[in-house]
This record gives C-alpha cells, structure tokens and sequence, in this order.
C-alpha cells in the first residue's frame, strides 16, 4: 500500500479547515515559505515574488519510500494539467514488486508515500 500526504503552501488552519470538510483521512502538510516546492523543483516561475499567488507550485506527485528517496516524480508545467493517476499506480506498483521480500523472510516491507502539491 501507500499512504497519500497532500501538501500546499496554505497555512496550517486552511488546510485543517479543508481537511475536516472534505479529506479526513488524509495527511495535510503545510509549507507557507515554499521551502520544499522549491527543494522538489516545482514552483511555479510564472509567479513572481511579492505577487500574491507566489510559492504556488506546479501540480505535481512524488512516490517517496520509507527512507526518503525519491523513487518517481510526476510534475506538470500548468496548474491545468494534472499527472495520470493510473501512469503514478503503474509506478507505485511497479516500485513494490521490484522490491522483493525484505530479509528475505517472504514479507514485503515497503510502504512509499505520495505527496500531492
């Protein structure tokens, strides 16, 4: 499986106010300074610093591992485009079966986690 984290450069009672709404059983992240849109190389460049929607990152889904690494990005250049969800689950499952059992006692052990900015 997966665990999906949504991430957006909203402060934290926005998104706890969406969330509530709309997605309970998702993990919101917020980043109000941009830092990690910025560290993934998604923010929108259209957007200029001192204008109102900058730190706004292009749309964008990364498939983390359980130890940080980044094992897929999927990132699009206008807000209108999305990623493919079924081209990210092919990855996703893809990712899990080229793992292979951990220590090697026939349990596979990998949880990636997605993160949606």
């Amino acid at each position: 499986g997966f665990r999906p984290v949504v991430m957006s450069y909203d402060p934290v009672e926005t998104l706890q106010s969406f969330q509530l709404k709309h997605a309970p059983q998702l993990t919101f992240l917020s980043d109000p300074e941009s830092r990690a849109v910025k560290a993934f190389g998604i923010l929108n460049q259209r957007e200029k610093p001192g204008s109102r929607g900058y730190g706004i990152p292009n749309p964008g889904i990364f498939i983390i591992d359980s130890n940080g690494v980044i094992r897929a990005k999927f990132a699009e250049v206008s807000y209108r485009d999305r990623p493919q969800f079924d081209t990210v689950l092919a990855a996703i499952d893809e990712l899990v079966c080229n793992l292979g059992p951990v220590g090697g006692q026939g349990i596979l052990f990998y949880t990636p986690v997605l993160i949606f900015f």
